[in-house]
């Protein structure tokens, strides 16, 4: 298995165990489309790159709103 293959694999592990337990419920879009690009960000590192910075970006807004919850 391959690099690729096992980022993807993980991926969809993820996003399985998010969903089964869910915890994904409040969760941003971006996080989805973060564990479903495996493929795109490797054979494009700037896209990587920039959807790395929003999935960050994404995360720590999400713990600003929780904390205000």
């Amino acid at each position: 298995m391959d690099e690729l293959e096992q980022v993807q694999q993980g991926s969809m592990w993820l996003t399985l165990h998010i969903q089964r337990y869910g915890l994904g419920a409040d969760m941003p879009d971006v996080v989805w489309q973060f564990l479903s690009d495996a493929d795109i960000r490797h054979k494009s590192p700037a896209y990587g790159e920039f959807q790395v910075s929003r999935l960050l970006t994404a995360l720590a807004e999400w713990e600003v709103q929780d904390q205000r919850s």
